[in-house]
């Protein structure tokens, strides 16, 4: 929000700042990171590590 508010300063561009899409930006970047984070993590817990590590 500080470089918006400079940018539209500096240039004197208008802008808006809306916290409906502040919110929409948080909660899809923390489902993306829950989701690509837990799903690899919980199909990895039910290998076998040694299977895992072996060449095939």
């Amino acid at each position: 929000m500080v470089a918006t508010k400079a940018l539209t300063s500096v240039l004197s561009w208008p802008a808006a700042f809306s916290i409906e899409a502040l919110l929409a930006g948080v909660v899809v970047a923390v489902g993306t990171g829950i989701f690509f984070g837990y799903y690899p993590a919980g199909r990895a817990a039910v290998l076998n590590p040694i299977d895992v590590l072996r060449c095939k």
